[in-house]
């Protein structure tokens, strides 16, 4: 009785993983960069994208110190095997989205200890 509970809750978990992925990656592509931190993120992914530096990031001689580069570096690359637009630049974040709820859905199934 019990493990068809956690079995159930284990395939909701997978279908809500399913609909995430979906909602998420739906509508990646559409309409333009917001003005605020999508915008500032656009310009330092552009930057490293043009340098090739993750360094010394800086937009409008504005030197970036206090945000670590990965997701600069993620969407630098984005644009490198995608080109530059409005869906390589949400990508990476996108999958990383997809990618915590998976865990979620991993660590729930370790948890719980199904095997």
């Amino acid at each position: 009785m019990v493990r068809s509970f956690w079995a159930a809750f284990l395939f909701i978990l997978a279908i809500g993983l399913v609909v995430a992925t979906v909602a998420i990656f739906l509508n990646l592509g559409k309409g333009s960069i917001d003005l605020w931190d999508e915008a500032i993120t656009a310009g330092r992914s552009l930057y490293v994208y043009n340098t090739h530096s993750v360094i010394n990031i800086s937009v409008n001689d504005n030197v970036s110190v206090r945000k670590p580069p990965l997701l600069y570096l993620l969407n630098a690359i984005s644009f490198k095997l995608l080109g530059v637009s409005e869906f390589s630049l949400r990508l990476p974040t996108a999958l990383f989205g997809v990618a915590c709820f998976a865990l979620l859905a991993f660590v729930s199934y370790r948890l719980l200890g199904i095997a």
